[in-house]
């Protein structure tokens, strides 16, 4: 690492840092994007893949339970199989979302663990909060 990179880190208060993720109270930087905590107007954590995969399954078990008569038993065993993987697997997956100034609207940051999803966005909560500690006008509803 370079000496002017050590030496910024060094100055920043960093909220939270892990192998994907760092929130300082400068930005927040993400597996594909950086954002400037001043800019960020709101973040939000979504279960859009379990969703996905809960709309999925369960009409197919509408149809084993309709037509169990017409299948045979593996079909059915690989039917229960997919749902025993899709499900759970999806489970713990949450998408993060961020919507910045700059962006137009709400923009995909990241998707991953529910659980370090959820301490990200505490953690950039806690610096726009602290961005806007002395700011009034920043906690009042127009």
């Amino acid at each position: 690492m370079s000496e002017i990179k050590r030496r910024l880190r060094k100055d920043r208060h960093v909220y939270y840092q892990d192998e994907k993720f760092l929130v300082s109270e400068r930005q927040l930087k993400g597996p594909r994007k950086t954002y400037k905590i001043r800019n960020i107007e709101k973040i939000s954590l979504r279960r859009d893949p379990f969703y996905f995969a809960l709309a999925f399954c369960v009409p197919l078990v509408g149809f084993a339970i309709q037509f169990n008569w017409l299948l045979y038993w593996y079909e059915i065993a690989v039917i229960g199989g997919l749902l025993g993987i899709v499900l759970p697997a999806t489970f713990n997956l949450g998408v993060l979302f961020v919507e910045s100034k700059a962006l137009s609207g709400g923009d995909m940051a990241a998707i991953g663990n529910l659980k370090t999803l959820r301490t990200v966005r505490e953690a950039v909560e806690a610096a726009v909060d602290d961005l806007h500690e002395g700011d009034d006008d920043y906690f009042t509803a127009e």
